[in-house]
């Protein structure tokens, strides 16, 4: 248990160095000696854990959304509306996202986060690759563009506004 605890340590000073850093630095110029002397461990340490510094924003990224699963079954019904308003509303919440949105090179990890995780949206699955390609992209692309325009719409007004891309016109 020990061990389990340092090493989760370890990598929640990697994460918080890599943050702050990012605060100061564009990712380029950012390194590895860089984030583990901002962190206080050696580079051997970093590498314990992770490959590159993509691989920080990855974990940080994957606790978020860890996270937001976790609350959204603990809120119980799991419908679309609900996800992405859920979604908007932890994204407006949370300032990780703003300083991410901050840089473009993280604006591409981001964007490509997204669309890997885009598929979680509880609409049934469709059968066209394309569509589902379609929608995991543009659900990312709107949220980046929605952050970017400084987040002013309400966060149900945006789930109603990629929902209606799936309502059949008459």
């Amino acid at each position: 248990m020990k061990r389990y605890k340092q090493i989760e340590e370890s990598k929640k000073m990697i994460q918080e160095a890599f943050l702050r850093l990012l605060q100061e630095h564009n990712i380029n110029e950012i390194s590895i000696s860089m984030i583990a002397q901002k962190a206080k461990i050696g580079r051997n340490t970093f590498y314990n854990h992770y490959q590159k510094k993509e691989d920080v924003f990855y974990d940080i990224m994957n606790q978020i959304l860890n996270e937001a699963k976790s609350v959204m079954k603990k809120e119980g019904e799991f419908t679309a509306r609900n996800f992405l308003i859920y979604r908007f509303n932890f994204i407006k919440q949370n300032p990780l996202i703003s300083i991410f949105h901050k840089h473009q090179e993280i604006q591409q990890l981001f964007l490509r986060f997204q669309e890997e995780q885009a598929a979680i949206l509880p609409i049934p699955v469709l059968k066209d690759s394309y569509r589902m390609e379609f929608l995991k992209g543009g659900i990312g692309r709107v949220t980046s563009k929605w952050v970017m325009n400084g987040m002013k719409e309400p966060p149900e007004e945006m789930a109603d506004q990629i929902l209606s891309f799936f309502q059949p016109t008459t």
